[in-house]
């Protein structure tokens, strides 16, 4: 021990300024120790480190003493500096503090002690206590904000009684699938149906008898939809869907599914109830308000034709356009094997990217890029073609698989020409529009259509 001690001894000192042997047994304690944790000195002296501290600060000090033995005996300076720990109180109460300690040497550098300093941060803790609580509390309130602002959003977007989406929402999506189909030349489809007799539903068996059939048929049709369809009420018995990626024959034959399905099971307190359905696919160019219009058109003509029917709209021609450039996938394009027309749709959305490119970026590396992966998927799809084709038996394997690779070479050499920078913009159009698509989509591909006559009849 010390043998003045004095000096650190701070009397009035907030702190509690202590010494120690390697062994762990305190040397000195400053008196501050009975104000700060209610013990005298030469009782808290006696006391283990297990009776000082809580289970989960014990073990800190303790490996901070065995460090401390492991640094004298190796010569090295000690360092436990700044550790918050908790710490027990004559009382029984816990208080937090904050430990500092280090080694004390005589004049020839031989260690004597461990000197430490022992502070109340109880008053800090509590702040980031309180702190943290505040911060969960805030969180929560966002959380709750946020829900809110999301149940909002759906009762504004979703018809209160059916809880499919309203009106106002079908009119963004459908915006925004236009975008999505005008961008990509990707096919997109509408069918609107409406409830057959409804009027007579509720005269006979009651308004409340015809908010369960409104929400019985949008429960079966929701069950038979994709992921990436839209169902909304359009207005009283009238329900739109939207099918991105679906083109018109697609969208007839899941009509005529919906239809049945309607048709099939009777209505709780109903009985048998039909619908009329209307089909359209879109056309470039068209705007929504045309489009509605038209599908519109094909659901009178299904309730004049006798109810219980879907009618398809014809769809018009894409007009001309100078400002944007794409091949636009058709359902006659489509040869009725869901692999084979998978890819040549995905082709078509390859061909339009390079297009783009080619018309906003026109630069060697860009272009060759974009080339790049249309050759790539090309490459692929006509052996994945050939292997369907030589499965089927079709007896002009050997000459279409020709054709193919002439398309692969004339397409390996347009881009050896883009990357020199030498290919013209009218090169690439001839090539995708004349060659790959009028030529061999339409003429020579549709001799193998037969082979799935089953999945195809030929007709738009």
């Amino acid at each position: 021990m010390l043998e003045n001690a004095s000096f650190l001894s701070g009397t009035n000192s907030l702190d509690i300024i202590w010494t120690m042997g390697l062994g762990g047994n305190l040397t000195y304690l400053s008196p501050s120790v009975e104000r700060f944790l209610g013990y005298p000195p030469e009782e808290f002296m006696r006391l283990s480190f297990e009776e000082m501290f809580t289970p989960a600060s014990y073990p800190i000090v303790a490996e901070g003493l065995t460090r401390a033995q492991a640094s004298v005996q190796a010569g090295l300076p000690i360092d436990f500096t700044a550790v918050e720990l908790e710490h027990r109180r004559k009382d029984g109460s816990l208080i937090w503090i904050e430990m500092t300690a280090t080694g004390m040497y005589d004049q020839q550098g031989t260690f004597l002690e461990i000197l430490g300093i022992t502070r109340d941060i109880s008053a800090r803790k509590q702040n980031e206590h309180e702190l943290e609580q505040a911060r969960v509390a805030t969180a929560a309130a966002n959380q709750a904000l946020q829900a809110a602002n999301e149940e909002l959003q759906t009762l504004a977007s979703t018809d209160a009684l059916t809880g499919v989406w309203n009106r106002r929402h079908f009119e963004q999506a459908a915006n925004a699938a236009i975008a999505q189909a005008r961008r990509y030349g990707e096919p997109l489809s509408l069918i609107l149906f409406d409830i057959d007799h409804f009027k007579a539903i509720n005269d006979r068996y009651g308004h409340q008898t015809g908010d369960l059939v409104l929400i019985e048929v949008t429960r079966r049709v929701g069950r038979s939809l994709r992921a990436a369809d839209v169902l909304a009420r359009w207005g009283g018995e009238e329900f739109m869907v939207l099918m991105p990626h679906c083109g018109e024959r697609e969208a007839a034959e899941l009509a005529e599914k919906l239809r049945g399905l309607l048709a099939s099971a009777a209505f709780p307190g109903a009985g048998r109830v039909t619908s009329s359905f209307g089909v359209a696919e879109w056309a470039c160019a068209e705007t929504v308000d045309a489009w509605t219009k038209r599908v519109d058109d094909a659901l009178y003509q299904a309730k004049e034709g006798g109810r219980n029917r879907v009618v398809a709209g014809a769809a018009k021609e894409p007009a001309q356009s100078t400002v944007s450039l794409n091949l636009i996938w058709r359902e006659i394009y489509a040869c009725g094997e869901p692999a084979i027309d998978d890819e040549h749709r995905e082709l078509f959305q390859l061909a339009n990217r390079l297009l783009r490119v080619a018309i906003a970026e026109p630069s060697p590396e860009s272009l060759s890029g974009a080339w790049g992966i249309l050759l790539a998927h090309t490459v692929e799809h006509f052996a994945h073609e050939e292997e369907i084709l030589r499965n089927r038996g079709y007896p002009e394997l050997e000459r279409h698989t020709g054709l193919h690779r002439n398309l692969v070479a004339r397409a390996l050499e347009l881009r050896g020409q883009v990357e020199q920078g030498g290919c013209d913009f009218g090169l690439l159009v001839d090539f995708l529009v004349r060659e790959v698509v009028a030529r061999h989509l339409l003429e020579e591909d549709r001799a193998f259509f037969p082979l799935f006559a089953g999945k195809h009849d030929g007709a738009d």
